[in-house]
């Protein structure tokens, strides 16, 4: 009988999430990965998007969660809108409450997000 269900982020290894997804593939216990986007840079989007497919295959196998970037802003919606439809929760870094406009921006991110996707 099978009790725990493993997490592990999605760099277990040096290499690509499909690197990652392959070595991990015959962990029996790891039921989840962690997609890790502390950044989402052009070298992070070409490399997902490189991987996409490979991230789909293993959909089967795993479940997925994001871990996204540090400072959230407007321009990683690209991201939430492409991995949305394979994750089943977000991980984000909450605001600095010493800052209301950047708690107040935060939220009204997120709340967008939520609402579209």
């Amino acid at each position: 009988m099978k009790y725990l269900n493993i997490s592990v982020p999605s760099w277990v290894i040096p290499g690509t999430y499909g690197e990652n997804l392959a070595f991990l593939e015959d962990k029996e216990d790891i039921a989840n990965i962690e997609l890790l986007f502390f950044i989402y840079d052009d070298s992070v989007h070409k490399e997902l998007a490189k991987d996409l497919k490979i991230i789909k295959k293993y959909r089967s196998r795993f479940t997925y969660t994001a871990h996204l970037p540090e400072s959230l802003r407007p321009k990683h919606e690209d991201l939430i809108k492409t991995i949305s439809p394979l994750v089943k929760h977000f991980v984000f870094h909450p605001a600095n409450p010493d800052n209301p406009i950047q708690v107040d921006e935060l939220s009204s991110l997120i709340s967008a997000w939520q609402a579209r996707y």
